[in-house]
């Protein structure tokens, strides 16, 4: 064998081995490569599937778009069902459990709508075509529930406003029921009297018959003799008084012949101050008296034009009220005055109780409309008492000599004398007559002892144009 053949031969041997096993590698590997493959492309056209049962190629877009840009390896349908999952819990207030996205919203919708039913006519709900709109649902009930706050806050408004009408005529009740009750008290005290006398005459009757009888003739035998005793005297008292009128007759005519009586009232119009100056700007004007005089803060004063009688009815051109004293001057608001007939310097100022020399007396009978509303006030002469106390008079209930003047209102208002069935109906009844028929008899007398003595009257009006208080009488209170 020729040298180096040999070694030629097993280079060959080896590389055609090399080659097979290489080919059969090959071969092996393609099988297996061709095997994998076909495999792949199983799954690739599997999960090809799956995908397009989840969505289209063009969803995949629209869902990549809706979602938005995926967090870290989360999926977009990971992101969608979170967001589902939020929106569920937003709608429902819950937290969601692991059943399925549709489980989930149509749980979601059915406790919307199963609220919407319950709800009924109270909220306006808005339905689309899957059942209702829960945003416009909500929109509506905000906009009934401003319109409900609104008519809550006028409810409100009108129930402050009745609660406070409500106060005042509680109050006034109060005050009605205080005077009724002090009436009541009144009337107790006199049926307690009248019980008291019927107690009496109870006791009486349970006497014997000859007791009552013994006792009836000797209280009428003395009786008969004061009759007569006291029938005497009238008779005498009668022929005095006869002959003193005559004489008193005669005297005043010869004193008239003389010299005629003055007016009796001159004294109620004689001036008690004069008015230094007035300011229309501050509607103030000074008077030339002060505290030496006993001027005090809330005297009141009527105006009068100087140099001119004081007008019968009282009514002056003005009427001030006193706000400031110093030792000789005054400083008094002006409370009502006559534009065409202003105050000037050196008019009058007259007030009918205040006198800076002396205490006027006066007495008060009758009933009074102090407020002016047309009806008889209950506690009117109390305040035309009142009101002379105020400033510095006397008031006594018998008309004499020492009398200044008289304030007379209305004539009381006589009840006819109550039947047997009215008394039946209310014991309280021949009381009440007489108590009438005393206040009558009191006006009378007093009205009559005025004449007599020659004493100035003035109803009502007169006086309180003559202490400056008209004005002030409607608007306030002496108390």
């Amino acid at each position: 064998m020729p040298a180096g053949k040999p070694s030629q031969s097993n280079a060959m041997m080896y590389t055609m081995i090399m080659f097979v096993a290489l080919f059969f590698i090959a071969g092996t590997c393609a099988v297996l490569f061709y095997t994998s493959s076909e495999n792949y492309k199983a799954q690739a056209n599997d999960l090809t599937g799956k995908i397009s049962s989840l969505a289209s190629e063009k969803e995949q877009r629209e869902l990549s778009k809706s979602v938005g840009k995926r967090k870290g390896k989360e999926t977009y349908f990971s992101m969608m069902s979170g967001y589902i999952d939020e929106l569920t819990s937003a709608v429902t207030g819950e937290m969601t459990d692991e059943t399925t996205l549709s489980a989930r919203v149509n749980d979601a919708k059915e406790q919307i709508n199963k609220m919407m039913e319950q709800l009924g006519q109270d909220a306006g709900t808005s339905f689309g075509p899957e059942g209702a709109a829960l945003l416009a649902t909500i929109s509506s009930l905000k906009s009934e529930l401003d319109t409900a706050r609104a008519k809550q806050q006028k409810s409100e408004s009108m129930l402050a406003d009745l609660q406070d009408d409500y106060d005042v005529s509680l109050e006034s009740f109060r005050l009605e029921e205080d005077r009724l009750i002090e009436e009541k008290n009144h009337y107790q005290k006199q049926t307690d009297e009248v019980q008291a006398d019927y107690d009496d005459l109870a006791e009486e009757h349970r006497k014997s018959a000859d007791d009552q009888i013994k006792s009836y003739m000797a209280k009428l035998e003395a009786a008969q003799a004061t009759l007569k005793q006291k029938g005497q005297q009238i008779q005498q008292l009668q022929a005095d008084l006869s002959d003193t009128g005559g004489s008193l007759k005669d005297a005043i005519a010869k004193l008239e012949a003389i010299k005629p009586r003055p007016d009796i009232e001159v004294a109620a119009y004689r001036p008690d101050a004069g008015v230094v100056s007035v300011d229309m700007q501050t509607d103030t004007v000074f008077l030339d008296i002060g505290s030496n005089d006993h001027v005090y803060i809330g005297l009141t004063f009527s105006i009068y034009d100087k140099n001119t009688p004081v007008p019968e009815d009282g009514i002056g051109k003005a009427q001030v009220e006193v706000f400031g004293v110093t030792e000789t001057v005054s400083a008094a608001r002006i409370v009502q005055s006559s534009k065409k007939n202003p105050i000037v310097p050196d008019d009058m100022a007259v007030n009918l109780i205040w006198d800076k020399m002396s205490s006027n007396s006066f007495v008060v009978a009758g009933q009074f409309d102090f407020d002016g509303n047309g009806k008889i006030d209950h506690d009117g002469r109390e305040k035309i008492i009142d009101l002379i106390k105020r400033w510095g008079g006397k008031v006594t209930t018998d008309l004499n000599i020492d009398t200044d003047f008289v304030i007379l209102g209305y004539k009381p208002e006589m009840l006819s004398r109550p039947t047997m069935t009215d008394l039946e109906r209310d014991p309280m009844l021949e009381d009440k007559y007489a108590k009438y028929q005393k206040k009558d008899r009191y006006y009378n007398n007093i009205l009559s002892r005025a004449g007599t003595f020659s004493v100035p009257v003035f109803n009502q009006d007169r006086f309180l144009f003559l202490i400056g208080y008209e004005t002030l009488a409607s608007k306030s209170s002496p108390f």
